[in-house]
């Protein structure tokens, strides 16, 4: 690694630390891993510690609504470009008593329907941390996975990189989230072959970029304006919305 894209990295970890990725009084999404305690909100782990599927609690939710969760890494360097990348998706997810994490007479939300696009575990760049992001809505009994976004499935950098959350949630058709989550993930190892690291070459990152899916806009209706203006303020990696 050269100097100057340690610097550049050590810069961006610095100033990410600084940004909370959470709309204003969304309620905590009750999270933890099979060998991590519960999660608050800006919490670190170890990138170890995140290699087997979540559990997600209950707590402060409607358990008779179906939902919806999606997880994503915001700190992604892909070549020149600053991006996101779609960790998991999972739709269907309904209460249960089983679940990878032990805890007697508690309530979880899984997903025994359909698998989704599945479960890629946290991999920052050696020497780096990157924020993660759980967020949560509600299905609606008509919801329809958006076919556009059929591109999401297989669990690669080109099928995960530059997911529009944003743009999703248009499609989709979904509501405000219910619920959200985040943390920092550490990779103190010296080396490590993952998914987001800048390929051997490349410069710094100049750009934001993020992919633009083939929707059609007249598939669903605009999100109102109201919830666009409940969020106004939150920081433009428009993961919130």
């Amino acid at each position: 690694m050269s100097m100057s894209l340690f610097l550049f990295l050590l810069v961006t970890t610095i100033v990410a630390a600084t940004r909370w990725p959470l709309p204003p009084a969304l309620p905590t999404l009750e999270l933890r891993y099979p060998s991590t305690p519960w999660i608050s909100p800006g919490d670190t782990l170890k990138r170890p510690k995140t290699l087997q599927l979540p559990c997600i609690g209950t707590e402060n939710l409607d358990i008779t609504r179906t939902h919806l969760l999606l997880f994503i890494d915001l700190d992604v360097i892909w070549g020149t470009r600053s991006t996101t990348v779609l960790h998991w998706y999972q739709p269907d997810m309904t209460v249960s008593r089983v679940c990878a994490c032990t805890d007697d007479g508690i309530d979880w939300l899984v997903n025994a329907t359909s698998p989704g696009a599945e479960y890629i575990a946290p991999q920052p760049p050696p020497l780096t941390r990157h924020r993660y992001v759980y967020l949560l809505y509600e299905q609606d009994p008509e919801y329809v996975f958006p076919e556009c976004f059929g591109h999401i499935f297989p669990q690669t950098m080109e099928a995960r990189a530059g997911f529009d959350i944003r743009q999703f949630v248009h499609a989709a058709g979904l509501r405000p989230p219910v619920a959200g989550n985040f943390f920092f993930v550490d990779n103190d190892e010296s080396t490590t072959r993952t998914m987001t690291t800048t390929p051997p070459g490349r410069e710094m990152s100049t750009t934001t970029w993020l992919t633009s899916a083939p929707c059609r806009t007249d598939d669903v209706e605009p999100t109102p304006s109201a919830y666009t203006e409940q969020y106004d303020g939150v920081e433009n990696q428009q993961i919130v919305i």
